[in-house]
């Protein structure tokens, strides 16, 4: 696959993926980018296979039900892409992370790349502020 393919079937999934704070059941077609057998590098324990994926987006979607994806950079090179997302929302859905809805706002950077093959994704690496997204939530004091 070109990398213009590749960076469309990633275009394509993170659309699939915003329908997820509305209803999360018409985001499904989003883990069709993945691979069976995919693997994932610097994602939190538990979050090893698709089926983790769709638990960790799953409660990021019932917590933020008025959430937004922002896609603010997509790069490709051969046969990976990278993307930078910003996540937005009230945090009043549910837990996130543990904490229980607090109400308050909540905003997380993150930036992904993904190798592919065939058109899908076979590998993935994941970093976020995930520092940041603590303090919003209350769960640790917010830095000095």
């Amino acid at each position: 696959m070109s990398e213009h393919e590749n960076r469309r079937a990633l275009e394509t999934a993170l659309e699939h993926f915003q329908k997820g704070f509305r209803d999360p059941a018409a985001a499904e077609p989003y883990f069709e980018i993945y691979q069976p057998g995919l693997v994932l590098h610097d994602f939190p324990p538990g979050v090893e296979t698709i089926e983790g994926l769709r638990g960790m987006y799953g409660e990021i979607w019932a917590a933020l039900p008025d959430g937004r994806l922002d896609v603010l950079d997509v790069i490709a090179d051969g046969d990976r892409v990278a993307c930078r997302v910003r996540i937005t929302g009230t945090h009043t859905g549910g837990e996130l992370l543990g904490v229980p809805a607090t109400g308050g706002p909540i905003e997380v950077n993150a930036q992904t790349i993904l190798r592919f093959e065939d058109g899908r994704c076979t590998e993935r690496w994941q970093a976020q502020d995930s520092l940041g997204l603590l303090e919003q939530l209350g769960a640790l004091p917010a830095a000095a």
